[in-house]
């Protein structure tokens, strides 16, 4: 089955759901794949209503810019961190819903994944011929397979709740990582700059003002 016949997302883009669960594999295959196809297959339009949150927007665009071929599911926090910096800027200067987004990101490339390749597999187990058991035996192998390696994957990729051990940013890294809790930046400077009055002894339209980075120590 040739893979790049599955559409990377729906038309216009968008995210798509992460439900191949137990429900999922009860489902008849030829109504499990119909409901795959009409995902991949219809216009964004359905799936937005114009109202989306900025986290949902910069998943919808990183989905855009980045295709599913040839990205690792095991990395997809730390893709979706690079890419938020190119288009944010070094993390310090993130809001919080720019956080919020990589996550956001981090479930829609596996949700994405899980789509494509169910629809993959589906449409080559609708072409297997041989003796009903067998291939309602391995129908079901194969789909159970596929449930076990996708679900351990979304499970694998939660955040991690602690903070980086250089900055104090959100640690980047899935829950359960082995490594140091980390932010991804190259640096851990703090980027946000704000002003401060420098002295209080001048009178008010005179008195001299710098910019200090958020988490200075000069600050009030």
């Amino acid at each position: 089955h040739d893979s790049a016949k599955v559409p990377d997302c729906p038309p216009g883009g968008g995210l798509l759901p992460f439900d191949l669960g137990c429900l999922a594999m009860e489902e008849p295959m030829e109504h499990r794949l119909d409901i795959i196809k009409d995902r991949l297959h219809r216009p964004r339009n359905i799936y937005c209503d114009g109202k989306e949150e900025r986290h949902r927007e910069l998943a919808r665009k990183f989905l855009a810019c980045v295709p599913d071929e040839g990205l690792v599911l095991s990395n997809a926090r730390s893709s979706a961190q690079q890419w938020l910096v190119r288009e944010l800027g070094h993390p310090s200067l993130w809001a919080r819903v720019d956080w919020h987004a990589l996550s956001t990101i981090s479930d829609a490339v596996i949700a994405r994944r899980a789509n494509r390749t169910e629809l993959w597999l589906l449409s080559a187990l609708q072409n297997v011929e041989g003796r009903k058991s067998t291939v309602q035996h391995w129908t079901h192998e194969s789909r159970a397979v596929l449930h076990d390696t996708l679900d351990a994957r979304w499970a694998d990729s939660r955040s991690c709740k602690s903070r980086c051990a250089s900055c104090g940013l959100p640690c980047i890294s899935p829950a359960g990582h082995q490594c140091d809790h980390s932010c991804g930046a190259d640096d851990h400077q703090c980027h946000r700059m704000v002003t401060i009055t420098v002295s209080k002894d001048v009178p008010s339209k005179d008195v001299p003002s710098k910019e200090v980075p958020a988490n200075s120590k000069d600050l009030p």
